[in-house]
């Protein structure tokens, strides 16, 4: 305020004088940049504190806190004397300085607090606060008892007060920090002997820089025996010192090793000193050598090495002349000693890099180099290999399940066992140590019978005698173990059995067409599954669900669109699949339901399902159009009829799936279908939803969810599919009775057998036909308006029937909505069509109005009184808001004549206007709450519509008579328009604030005086603004300054912390 006049009104009068703009804006920033440098002289907030001496008042009050504060340390030294520990007077409010470790004597201490707290400019006031000071001192001592001086005595007087008063601080012992792993390559330095590994590697750099040195003085012959010979000193003092430094000597050796191999192949391939075939005989000696050390010195990282460098050596030595038997025989051998090591060691490690090196080496001349006349001369190395792993793996196991026994085996599972226990059983049989190396097992049957079906693929059953072979192989090893008799190999059985029955699987995919393959899986699966129950043997009954499985993907895969059928296929396959998974089904829920675990009923519900969709392709491979329609429209009654008294999830979804199936063929064949045919299958689907709904199993009020979605679709679906085909089968051209003839014998039904859900099926067809009649209403309008007035009024008669049999909020709600959003639209059209001008806009307005005005009068009535959340809470809002936004819309638009002469104020428009405003003044008192926001709302919003309804008719009378284009551009430019706004503006104002004076109504006289307000500005703004010259551009250029300035130097406060 003091920014506004001391410094923008003085630059605005001064500018206005000059007349000059540049006057203004220099006066402005002279005095705005005075006010910033003096700001803190005007400021109340920096002026100094008074130093009279206190009141009275405040004296007495600061004595009545002093006594309050002794009686609270007397409390707690009461409570002190009753033997409380010394922490419960911490927790206490921290107000009280006695609240403290160590006390001083309670008089002086609040004396002094209360003393140290008061303005330290004040010595009067110190001067005549000593002496109640004392007072309270006094009191306090005569008032104590005897042994509460000794007490009192007892406390030493702290030496610092805010000491004192300060909270303890509890210290928490930071947690220990969680190491960090050691970085690899630093552990393995500092592990073992750092010294010996770093002068490797500074031994190897020395080798390669004294090499790239001599170059170029010593011949290539000398360097190489040079560096070989430097390897096997390096390699034979490793084993010379092995028995005494172990670490030491094997890294001696795998250097000099490592020496000689990478030199024999330098020689070769770069040079072309030495020939392949010697390069080749020296890196096997080498190889066969490293083993041989490793073996006998149990060294497992130099055996590592040994076999990789064998795997390489048949890759590095390679040239074009090369013969696939060479290295197939090379393979076998090395294999083979890979697996004499495996005999004597457990080295997992070795077996897998000769297992992964071997495999893809032949994958990979499999694929450059294989043709089907190699298959007589490939195909032993490829089966001694397979077998040859197979035995490293049983090796393997045997060797460590010797040194400790396997912990656990599938047999001991329990037959209710959860999908976790099955899961964690089969993956510790297969990684626990000391039991099967899975890897090396299933990676060898995985690798040699993709090589096998490679070879074997295009010869026929091919695939399937190699899938029989492996499983009768696996078979015999399966019987091996079992024989062994020996609970601890049981892992080794269950992993064969498995295998073999994975391959005969198999045999089956490739031995017979794809619907019958599917068809012997699931019989496969029911026989194992069966089994599986009578052996009490959760893992097989596990296999077996996902072997059905794999046959229902392959038989629905087999399924082709047909010609006479709607489907073709194999009609006996797809019956056997069915009868299949019916049977595991059967099995599981006569004999183990109640106590199945929760996976394997999961997984039965699968089975079920699968089971009903290969009933439901049944009559798709049997019948066509027609008969498949019919057949799905019966399963959903059937389905829904099963599961009326138990309750099934599966069947109602299938209750749905065939009746919606049923619906999709008969909306894509609906030409070619009898509409008699179309209903009796929409009467079926409707029996199906009352099925679903009304089961007994379920409560009324809490209808299992899907089980009511299911049957909501069901009904959905036949009542539209009853209203297509009723209008079809009558004949009726879309007039929309259809909707009457569908709806009203189910709303009958359904109040008679009290089904909720029917008659709220019923309502949405009445609503459904209300949106039909919105959508068409102007052509009922413009052409037969009785047929289109006639429907309206069945589907309003309809709608307020079902109200009366829900009785539920929400279908008040929507049907009002509707029904209002309806019969608007409807005789909004109507006046459109048939009047012309304002009657036109009327019309848009008499629905809405009437209902306000009836809802207003029949509030009190019992129905409404029932319903008041939705009549009169929100649907009297509503159309309140509805009523003034036709309000400002129709004042807002271009003026329309009623017919004749325009009478300011006695026209139709402006007397609908009044009789809003009125309205909405009667229906605000009674809706509003009753308090001060109420009732200034109820006063403001009525006379803003009549201020802008008064304007709007001022415009208006200009407009008509006086021919003033109908824009607010050219309005508010026109002279004569701006001074009769201001005029009568004016007088309205002065008949508020005359009429609030009378009556005492200070809320009327504020209206009529902010009005008027208004005009003031109004004058000096805009008809100045409009006088043209320099006066209009100055006054923009204040108010712009103006902005600017509040909106730098006073931004929005932030928002008040609690």
């Amino acid at each position: 305020m003091k920014f506004l006049i001391c410094v923008c009104l003085p630059a605005l009068l001064i500018g206005l004088f000059s007349q000059s703009a540049s006057v203004f804006v220099s006066i402005f920033v002279l005095l705005a940049g005075l006010y910033w440098l003096f700001a803190d002289e005007f400021d109340p907030k920096q002026e100094q504190p008074s130093r009279t001496p206190p009141t009275a008042k405040n004296l007495a009050q600061r004595v009545r806190q002093l006594e309050q504060q002794v009686a609270d340390l007397q409390t707690r030294l009461a409570q002190l004397e009753r033997g409380q520990a010394a922490e419960n007077f911490i927790s206490q409010d921290s107000h009280s300085p006695a609240e403290t470790q160590t006390f001083r004597q309670p008089e002086n201490t609040l004396a002094a607090e209360n003393f140290i707290s008061q303005d330290s400019h004040s010595p009067a006031e110190t001067q005549i606060f000593r002496q109640p000071e004392n007072a309270l001192a006094a009191e306090n001592s005569i008032s104590q008892d005897s042994h509460s001086q000794n007490e009192t005595e007892n406390f030493r007087q702290p030496e610092n007060h805010i000491a004192a008063k300060s909270p303890i601080r509890v210290v928490r012992p930071k947690p220990a920090p969680t190491p960090r792993e050691p970085n690899p390559i630093m552990a393995w330095f500092a592990k073992g002997n750092p010294l010996l590994k770093t002068g490797v590697v500074v031994l190897f750099l020395g080798l390669a820089f004294l090499l790239n040195y001599v170059s170029s003085y010593i011949p290539i012959q000398l360097k190489y025996l040079a560096v070989f010979g430097t390897g096997a000193a390096a390699a034979v003092g490793g084993v010379k010192l092995g028995a005494r430094k172990r670490d030491y000597g094997l890294v001696l050796q795998g250097f000099g090793f490592a020496v000689m191999y990478l030199t024999s192949l330098s020689a070769w391939k770069w040079h072309g000193l030495v020939p392949a075939g010697v390069v080749f005989v020296v890196m096997v000696a080498l190889v066969a050598a490293m083993v041989w050390q490793a073996v006998r010195q149990d060294a497992r990282v130099l055996a590592q090495v040994a076999v990789l460098g064998g795997v390489a050596a048949p890759v590095l030595t390679a040239d074009e002349n090369g013969s696939f038997l060479i290295l197939f025989t090379y393979l076998a051998i090395m294999n083979t000693g890979v697996a004499v090591v495996a005999w004597f060691k457990a080295w997992r490690s070795l077996n897998l890099i000769g297992f992964v090196g071997t495999f893809l080496i032949g994958a990979a001349w499999g694929a450059d180099a294989y043709r089907p006349a190699h298959f007589a001369q490939t195909e032993p190395f490829l089966l001694y290999h397979w077998l040859l792993y197979t035995l490293i793996a049983c090796f393997f196991a045997q060797r460590t399940l010797a040194d400790k026994a396997f912990s656990g085996s599938l047999n001991t599972l329990p037959n209710h066992a959860s999908l976790a226990q099955i899961v964690a059983s089969v993956w510790a049989s297969g990684r626990q140590i000391g039991g099967l190396d899975g890897t090396l097992l299933f990676g060898t049957a995985l690798m040699a019978f993709g090589l096998q079906y490679q070879m074997v693929n295009e010869w026929a059953y091919g695939a399937a005698w190699s899938a029989l072979g492996f499983a009768l192989v696996y078979a015999v090893f399966a019987y091996y173990f079992v024989r062994e008799n020996n609970e601890h190999l049981d892992v080794m059985k269950q992993a064969f059995s498995m295998l073999s029955f994975i391959f005969i699987t198999l045999t089956i995919l490739f031995a017979l067409e794809g619907q019958w393959t599917a068809t012997a899986w699931a019989l496969e699966a029911a026989l194992v599954y069966h089994f599986g129950l009578k052996q009490k043997q959760p893992y097989t009954r596990l296999c077996a669900v996902g072997v059905y499985l794999l046959a229902a993907v392959a038989q629905f895969g087999s399924l082709k669109l047909g010609t006479e059928t709607l489907l073709s296929g194999s009609l006996i396959g797809t019956f056997l699949a069915m009868a299949g998974g019916a049977w595991m089904y059967y099995a599981w829920h006569a004999t183990w339901r109640k106590e199945s675990a929760e996976w394997e009923a999961y997984c039965q519900s699968w089975i079920l399902v699968i089971s009903l969709i290969h009933a439901l392709t049944l009559p798709m491979l049997a019948f066509a159009v027609l008969g498949s329609m019919l057949a799905l429209s019966a399963y959903a009654l059937v389905f829904a009829a099963l599961q009326f008294k138990q309750q099934n999830t599966v069947l109602s979804v299938f209750s749905l799936v065939s009746g919606g199936f049923a619906c999709v063929l008969a909306i894509f064949n609906h030409g070619m279908i009898a509409p008699s045919m179309m209903i009796y299958c929409a009467l079926a689907w409707l029996a199906s939803a009352f099925c679903l709904h009304q089961a007994i199993w379920q409560d009324e009020d809490k209808p299992d969810f899907l089980n009511a979605l299911f049957a909501w679709a069901l009904l959905a679906v036949g009542c539209c599919v009853l209203v297509y085909h009723v209008d079809k089968l009558f004949n009726l051209n879309n007039n929309l009775y259809e909707f009457l003839i569908v709806a009203v014998p189910l709303a009958v039904w359904a109040q008679y057998t009290r089904w909720r859900e029917g008659l709220q099926a019923a309502t949405m067809m009445g609503l459904l036909m209300c949106f039909m009649i919105w959508m068409e209403s102007s052509q009922w309008v413009q052409g037969n308006l009785w047929a289109g007035s006639l429907q309206l009024m069945g589907a309003t008669i309809l709608l307020v029937a079902l109200l009366l049999c829900l009785r539920s909020l929400t279908a008040h709600y929507v049907v009002f909505t509707v029904l209002m959003i309806t019969w608007t639209w409807f005789v909004g059209q109507l006046g459109a069509a048939h009047w012309l001008g304002v009657w036109a806009q009327l019309a848009w307005l008499l629905v809405p109005m009437a209902a306000w005005v009836a809802i207003y009068v029949w509030r009190h009535e019992s129905y409404l009184k029932k319903y008041a959340a939705v009549y009169w809470d929100s649907g009297s809002l509503i159309l309140a808001m509805y009523a003034v936004s036709w309000l400002l819309w129709a004042n807002w638009v271009t003026p329309k004549t009623a017919g004749w002469a325009y009478l300011p104020l006695l026209n139709p428009l402006e007397l609908a206007t009044a009789a809003i405003i009125a309205q909405l003044m009667c229906w605000l008192r009674a809706w509003l709450p009753k308090n001060a926001e109420g009732r200034s709302l109820a006063l403001n919003l009525p006379f803003a519509l009549a201020w802008f309804s008064v304007s709007a008719a001022v415009m208006r009378v200009w407009h008509i008579y006086l021919d003033v284009e109908w824009r607010l551009p050219n309005l508010l430019a026109s002279f004569g328009l701006q001074a009769s706004l201001s005029i009568v503006w004016a007088c309205v104002a002065i008949a508020l604030m005359v009429r609030g004076n009378q009556k005492g109504w200070r809320n009327l006289w504020l209206v009529g005086a902010s009005l008027m307000g208004v005009v003031v500005l109004k004058l000096f703004f805009v008809e100045l603004g409009n006088s043209g010259g320099m006066a209009r551009i100055v006054s923009f250029i204040v108010v712009g300054l103006l902005l600017l300035l509040v909106g730098w130097f006073a931004p929005a406060p932030p928002r008040k912390q609690d």
